[in-house]
């Protein structure tokens, strides 16, 4: 049986756009799954969420480890390099891009749900194994 796994790094860089003295406060807090588990179905999808709270104005910047594309197109890997397709999506965003800075719809208190979901049909001759990507997610404030 394969166990597809899905790890989630959040990563909080942020780039103040003010002195060290009068950086508001901004974070990620609410995760609601650190690392999210595929089934060996084509189609199956798994989803995390968080909440981003600031201050001020800002851009978050999601992107992943294996991302193949702005569109979400990424991949699993094992340790000896097999792949398996993925799609992700961003909810509660403004579009679904990434490595693309996206402006909230709200500023003080936002909630975003990702999602991934099994982009191929598995088969017979897929390695067994644990296959592997990273979620990151930036604020830019």
């Amino acid at each position: 049986m394969n166990r597809y796994f899905f790890g989630i790094l959040l990563a909080m860089v942020i780039f103040p756009n003010q002195t060290v003295n009068a950086m508001p406060s901004c974070g990620i807090s609410s995760v609601s799954l650190n690392q999210l588990y595929l089934k060996y179905n084509n189609g199956n999808a798994t989803a995390t969420a968080l909440e981003i709270q600031c201050a001020q104005k800002y851009n978050i910047i999601f992107d992943a480890k294996n991302l193949n594309n702005i569109n979400g197109a990424s991949r699993l890997i094992d340790r000896q390099g097999h792949q398996i397709h993925t799609k992700m999506t961003i909810d509660g965003a403004t579009r679904n891009l990434w490595r693309t800075p996206i402006s909230p719809i709200n500023y003080e208190k936002q909630k975003f749900i990702v999602r991934v979901m099994l982009n191929e049909r598995p088969n017979a001759f897929q390695a067994a194994g644990e296959y592997e990507d990273q979620l990151r997610v930036s604020i830019v404030f």
